[in-house]
């Protein structure tokens, strides 16, 4: 399975996308968003001793962020799913997500 960035980086290229679905729209807020939660990633999967922190408000905002990129695809056709359920499914998950984020929940 593709990592975030490669993921993200076929999502802008139309030739990747399923016929009729739409590119994601470079936007640098994405690009930043991506990178930092791939970070993130490589770093807790290979933690170590080390100590660092990540402060909870930019782990919110990233994937707030994140959760953009998340929408255009669920809107842009370029997902396919296998039932209507796990597509509903899949958009209340991000719905709920999203008044997490933003303290709404």
């Amino acid at each position: 399975m593709d990592n975030f960035l490669r993921l993200y980086a076929k999502a802008k290229q139309v030739d990747f996308l399923r016929s009729g679905a739409t590119p994601l729209p470079a936007d640098e807020r994405h690009e930043r968003a991506l990178m930092s939660l791939d970070e993130m990633r490589d770093e807790f999967a290979h933690f170590n001793s080390k100590s660092w922190s990540i402060e909870i408000a930019h782990i919110a905002e990233t994937v707030a962020v994140a959760c953009e990129v998340i929408e255009h695809v669920f809107r842009s056709g370029a997902a396919l799913w296998h039932s209507d359920e796990l597509e509903a499914e899949a958009s209340r998950a991000l719905e709920s997500l999203k008044a997490a984020l933003s303290g709404e929940s």
